[in-house]
């Protein structure tokens, strides 16, 4: 009779535990568990600010814009977007803009060129911040030839250096082909 006692004053001890942890809670602030881990929505993170200013660096280099920036002679949103990127590179440094779209037609650029310089105004940029160019940026131009004679390098078997000597890469211990 004695363990029947104990059964049941267990059962309810257990019973009273749940019905008390369901009642309160495990957490009595209602805070969600990831609080304090993800930033609230839209709020700035550390890695945008890295994105942000790898493409405004990005943006800079490239320094054009093209007919798919414009929609007939009017900026469209895609080339403020870029022109804003340029912006955020460096905003104390001047730079040139480029139009790198068909000059045959004297007016359509004539209206791009002015729709650029609106909205370079517009932004608050000084007239001699940003000069417009027509054409394609010059310092985007490589040359082939310092990245042609590397390419030997990049390929497996032999290198041959300057003096015409060649220099075996593969190892003593042969290639994964069985040969050495």
């Amino acid at each position: 009779m004695n363990m029947n006692r104990m059964k049941r004053a267990l059962s309810t001890t257990v019973f009273a535990a749940a019905v008390l942890l369901f009642a309160v809670g495990c957490k009595t602030d209602n805070q969600k568990i990831a609080d304090g881990f993800f930033p609230e929505p839209g709020a700035f993170r550390g890695t945008e600010a890295a994105i942000a200013a790898q493409t405004a660096n990005g943006a800079r280099a490239d320094a054009m814009l093209y007919p798919f920036h414009f929609n007939g002679g009017v900026i469209n949103s895609l080339g403020t977007d870029k022109i804003q990127r340029l912006l955020n590179a460096d905003a104390a440094e001047s730079f040139t803009l480029y139009l790198n779209v068909p000059t045959t037609d004297a007016t359509l650029l004539a209206s791009r060129q002015a729709s650029v310089a609106s909205f370079l105004k517009d932004m608050g940029v000084v007239d001699n911040q940003v000069q417009i160019a027509t054409g394609p940026n010059p310092d985007t131009w490589a040359l082939a030839n310092p990245q042609l004679t590397r390419m030997v390098k990049t390929e497996s078997g032999g290198v041959t250096d300057v003096g015409g000597n060649a220099e075996s890469t593969q190892s003593d211990m042969g290639s994964a082909f069985g040969g050495k």
